[in-house]
């Protein structure tokens, strides 16, 4: 048995000729029908860490009553209301903490950042001033140096003269 190449359970139609035309025969299109059920048993499975609600999250969720009102009271926070309003109060006690831990973190930063700005301040004043200080040095030596080499030089004319005298007489 020969099967034949095709467009197998497409939905486009096969061509009728293999002319330059390109003409398609209409082929019968069949309609499928779309079965669906309902199984009340079946859930869809949500995963655990995409929760995005504080109220059932891993922090307060597990949580009773009593136990957020004692949290709430340690915190120096109003005590009153319902679950959902204590969490509410946790959750924002929560945000404001970490809001002022990073201000406190920025403002140390800064801090920090000042005193090393000042400090290299500081210390390009010190390098400019030991740089005026190493050129008048430097300016000292080289006269210093210079007043020598005159000396030297008086010295060895004066040795040289010597010798032409005695050898002489």
């Amino acid at each position: 048995m020969v099967k034949k190449k095709g467009i197998k359970g497409s939905l486009i139609p096969a061509p009728a000729s293999t002319d330059a035309g390109g003409t398609y025969e209409a082929a019968e299109i069949i309609p499928a029908k779309i079965v669906e059920f309902y199984d009340p048993e079946l859930k869809p499975e949500i995963d655990k860490d995409t929760v995005l609600s504080i109220y059932d999250g891993p922090r307060y969720g597990g949580k009773t009553l009593k136990e957020l009102r004692a949290w709430c009271k340690s915190l120096n926070i109003p005590t009153s209301g319902s679950k959902k309003k204590l969490i509410d109060r946790l959750h924002e006690e929560n945000i404001r903490f970490k809001a002022e831990l990073i201000t406190k973190k920025l403002e140390e930063k800064k801090a920090l950042n000042d005193t090393i700005s000042q400090k290299v301040q500081l210390l390009k004043k010190r390098k400019q001033r030991i740089e005026r200080i190493r050129e008048q040095r430097l300016k000292t030596l080289i006269e210093t140096q210079q007043a020598f080499d005159s000396i030297e030089k008086e010295l060895n004319d004066i040795k040289v003269t010597l010798k032409s005298f005695e050898s002489i007489f």
